[in-house]
């Protein structure tokens, strides 16, 4: 039977709320590297196939997103918006779990171990769970009530 781990980073500094734009490089924190270690010492073999987010502290892990950000997002309830330069929209962001999955299942590997964020392991988490045929508001806050 095929077995996906779907691992959410460890603590980054901006988890820990120190102020940080620069998303891709914001790094984990000592609680963080702690973090990384014991999920390191929970696999029993090698997984097949690794799969990170090219964040570093995704990659460094091979907690949930700063949420003031995500709520005013999500209270906004438009699928369409797109914040600033760099960032995708929920409907896009949906529409890339969406391929993942499909990327996911075409893969031959039995045990896959996929480091990412929150977020994107409550989007996949949502859609399997959920399987929502369209996005509007209403599955928006629909995802956002799912959240883990």
């Amino acid at each position: 039977m095929r077995q996906v781990r779907l691992i959410h980073h460890g603590e980054s500094a901006a988890n820990a709320g120190e102020a940080n734009l620069a998303q891709a490089r914001t790094p984990l924190t000592p609680k963080g590297v702690e973090q990384a270690f014991l999920v390191a010492c929970s696999f029993r073999s090698v997984p097949d196939l690794t799969v990170a987010s090219l964040f570093s502290r995704a990659v460094k892990t091979t907690v949930a997103e700063r949420r003031s950000w995500g709520e005013v997002y999500l209270s906004r309830s438009d699928p369409t918006i797109v914040d600033n330069a760099g960032t995708e929209s929920f409907l896009d962001f949906k529409a890339w779990a969406r391929a993942f999955l499909g990327r996911l299942s075409d893969r031959p590997e039995q045990n896959i171990a996929v480091y990412s964020h929150g977020q994107v392991i409550n989007a996949v988490a949502w859609l399997i769970e959920r399987k929502p045929q369209q996005v509007d508001d209403r599955t928006m806050a629909d995802w956002h009530e799912l959240e883990i």
